[in-house]
């Protein structure tokens, strides 16, 4: 579980760094693009902008033309197409004056003010006349020339200017451009290096848990290593001295609801030293080795058995009756008689074994671990003293009493 939550969450931070990756490359691309097409698109606006306003002077001229020729022969077509001129011109610079977004940069607004109330006049004057002079008389016809030759004086100086203007402003704003595409491909930079960073320190963080996991759990396993090894003998694998000691304090503990009847045997092969001077301490060994493995297969499942050391083994037995005790004994003596031809041919080999039965009662303590496993190792000599290859048993009773 634990294992499958680290991995979620590991799978989280990576995408979580990807996204935001993918976030800052494409603000960058989508940035850089626009500011591009801002760049293209400007200078075609303000050329239309200006193409326009060249048009609406060349529209104005064409009415102060018709103006000088309606003085000149003042005509009825001559007239209407004057008014249709002055309508049309002046419809076009409201347009422009309307729809234009750099209107105020490149003089439109100038523009406008110029010719509009010219075009305004002329229109008033060329329908209602000046003063009360007719409309159709010369007099008007030369005011209206004059004041339109006016404006279009006027509008084709700002005309000008705005050419200057609008390479100006193209100027401009290609400088204030580049300056901030500078700045967002500079952000952009920092911010993937950022983002770049923070991966890595992710994946040396991840890294770092990783050898962090690995290193817990080799000590873990040495750990379980050395607790084992503290509690087991290196040769036979059998419990050691050690752990006789805290699991019969455990099984002899007064604190037990239940108290049970215990026996410790001790278990010692006679004539081990002459193994290890005639055939060396390899066949002692590996005879050591065959003896535990023999007594893990005649013991009972809740029966222990130990190696003390040297050529002593101990068992802890539970509660058993005499019959039980005589016939596990003697199925170890059987054990121990075995031959062990491919290591010491026929060497006869037979052990010792002196047990010991506490059974707890009334009023009566339990007693200390090592001094069970001491009167075990007395009954051993016992049995040793006489004759050796047979089984001394006793009770704990008669040895404290």
């Amino acid at each position: 579980m634990g294992e499958t939550a680290s991995f979620f969450s590991r799978l989280s931070q990576w995408i979580a760094i990807i996204a935001v990756l993918s976030i800052v490359v494409f603000s960058g691309w989508f940035t850089n693009s626009t500011l591009r097409a801002v760049e293209r698109t400007l200078p075609n606006t303000l050329l239309e902008q200006l193409q326009e306003l060249t048009v609406i002077v060349e529209q104005a001229a064409e009415a102060v033309t018709l103006a000088e020729r309606a003085r000149s022969q003042a005509s009825e077509p001559t007239v209407r197409a004057l008014k249709a001129q002055i309508e049309e011109t002046y419809q076009a610079i409201v347009r422009m004056r309307e729809s234009f977004v750099f209107d105020n940069l490149i003089q439109a607004s100038s523009f406008h003010a110029t010719l509009a109330p010219a075009l305004v006049d002329a229109r008033v004057w060329i329908e209602e006349g000046v003063g009360g002079i007719p409309p159709d008389s010369p007099m008007v016809l030369q005011i209206i020339v004059s004041r339109l030759s006016n404006a279009l004086v006027q509008a084709q100086q700002l005309n000008q200017e705005s050419f200057s203007v609008a390479r100006n402003i193209l100027e401009e704003q290609k400088d204030k451009l580049d300056t901030f595409l500078f700045s967002a491909n500079a952000l952009f930079i920092l911010t993937l290096c950022l983002s770049i960073g923070v991966g890595y320190l992710i994946f040396l963080q991840q890294r770092t848990q990783k050898r962090e996991q690995v290193a817990w759990a080799e000590r873990a396993l040495i750990e379980k290593q050395l607790e084992y090894e503290a509690k087991h003998d290196h040769l036979t694998g059998l419990l050691n001295r050690r752990a006789i000691i805290d699991i019969l304090n455990t099984l002899l503990n007064p604190a037990k609801a239940v108290p049970m009847s215990i026996t410790i045997g001790m278990i010692d092969l006679d004539r081990f030293k002459e193994i290890n001077d005639r055939h060396g301490h390899l066949a002692g060994d590996r005879t050591l080795m065959g003896f535990g493995e023999a007594l893990r297969d005649v013991i009972r499942p809740d029966d222990i058995a130990f190696r003390s050391g040297g050529d002593e083994f101990v068992l802890a037995l539970g509660p058993t009756d005499e019959a039980s005790l005589a016939l596990l004994a003697e199925r170890v003596l059987e054990q121990v008689r075995l031959p062990l031809t491919e290591l010491i041919g026929d060497w006869p080999l037979s052990a010792s074994i002196g047990t010991v039965l506490w059974s707890p009662r009334p009023g009566e303590g339990a007693p200390f671990a090592r001094d069970f496993i001491a009167s075990a190792d007395q009954a051993m000599y016992k049995a040793k003293r006489a004759g050796k290859n047979t089984v001394a048993r006793c009770l704990w009773s008669d040895i404290v009493s």
